[in-house]
């Protein structure tokens, strides 16, 4: 067992079925003992998200040791309450557009083979419709909604603040008539 991450010379030499020698060869070997770290990439804003086009998530590893091979997301309708307890082959590469309500495992595999999971799943409140995104927000709630052109009639029946992501006029609501 090796407990250091330095790097470690290791020297060899074969005989041959004659008894005779080759010359000593060596090479370097670092021993990673750090594990990488998954994370997730952008996290979610307070609040709900409409918009039109999703968002893209990234899981992002870092790695002290052998460097990052690779990261991964895993997206469920569902709460997960421990990302580990799903099969590493079951995620698939980042990025991934999320583009409704959404619960987002990341996974991360550094060169040595080593793994990291999320602990447990991160949420993403995002809607395509704002009244969906209403329909499932509760009093006190902010809703983000991102530049477009909406064609919804929305009810309002509760006390949430709707917002636009960026500025009023590239963010634009035409009701049909009014309910």
């Amino acid at each position: 067992t090796y407990s250091t991450t330095q790097d470690t010379i290791v020297r060899y030499q074969a005989w041959d079925n004659a008894g005779n020698p080759s010359s000593i060869g060596e090479f370097n070997v670092k021993i990673d003992l750090e594990d990488p770290t998954a994370s997730i990439s952008p996290l979610p804003s307070e609040g709900l998200l409409v918009t039109k086009i999703g968002i893209n998530v990234n899981s992002i590893c870092s790695d002290g040791g052998s460097g990052c091979q690779e990261e991964k997301i895993y997206v469920s309708p569902s709460p997960i309450p421990d990302c580990s307890g799903i099969d590493y082959g079951t995620y698939t590469s980042s990025p991934q557009t999320i583009t409704d309500h959404s619960y987002v495992c990341d996974a991360a595999k550094d060169n040595a083979g080593r793994e990291d999971f999320s602990d447990s799943s991160v949420e993403f409140n995002i809607f395509s419709t704002i009244q969906d995104a209403i329909d499932n927000a509760s009093p006190g709630d902010t809703i983000n909604v991102a530049a477009g052109t909406y064609n919804e009639n929305i009810d309002i029946n509760k006390g949430i603040k709707l917002q636009s992501t960026t500025d009023a006029f590239n963010t634009v609501i035409l009701g049909t008539g009014s309910t």
